[in-house]
């Protein structure tokens, strides 16, 4: 059992480390009191820089009952200097539109029009892509609140792989090691 156990984690650790050039997404949280701002941040970007730039990206935020939106979503500079939410507005150079799909879930998609070379001349390897205000109905805290899912895309339309939250993949590991337990006490039994 244990030869099983030590033969997933190899396998797993050299996955990851053969994997291909991954974006990171995550949400970092600046607060006042009962008011928050999270700013959505990509990166890892250098790797794919500057041949093949983001282009868009479409990701749910899921939120607690506790906290509303209190403004709308303010996009960062890396899609384009002059988002709309207008999908025909002559002088964009990006399109934008958020919604709320449901309770504590809030959607934001941004597509921009700029070429590859464009494009790769406004990012680096991190970018903040929206900031995002909640105020707390009830207090002071911020820690109900994550990425939901999400979806990158480079500017030729390919789909760029993203790495899960670090607590998705620590549940991971608890699954994993829970089931290597129950396998074990099963054998001998």
């Amino acid at each position: 059992m244990k030869r099983a156990l030590l033969l997933i984690v190899m396998i797993s650790a050299l996955s990851l480390w053969a994997a291909p050039a991954t974006a990171t997404l995550s949400l970092s949280l600046e607060s006042n009191g009962s008011i928050g701002s999270y700013d959505l941040v990509v990166s890892g970007l250098g790797e794919y820089l500057p041949s093949t730039p983001l282009s868009s990206f479409d990701v749910y935020i899921k939120f607690g009952p506790s906290l509303s939106l209190d403004t709308p979503p303010q996009l960062g500079t890396g899609l384009g200097l002059n988002p709309s939410l207008d999908l025909f507005d002559p002088i964009a150079d990006a399109y934008y539109f958020y919604s709320f799909p449901e309770t504590g879930l809030v959607r934001l998609y941004e597509q921009s029009w700029l070429f590859p070379d464009e494009l790769a001349m406004l990012q680096s390897d991190q970018l903040t892509l929206a900031t995002f205000t909640f105020v707390n109905n009830y207090g002071n805290r911020f820690d109900c609140i994550g990425i939901s899912g999400a979806l990158l895309t480079d500017a030729y339309g390919n789909t760029m792989p993203t790495v899960p939250e670090p607590a998705t993949l620590l549940l991971l590991g608890f699954g994993l090691a829970g089931m290597a337990g129950v396998g074990s006490r099963w054998k001998n039994a």
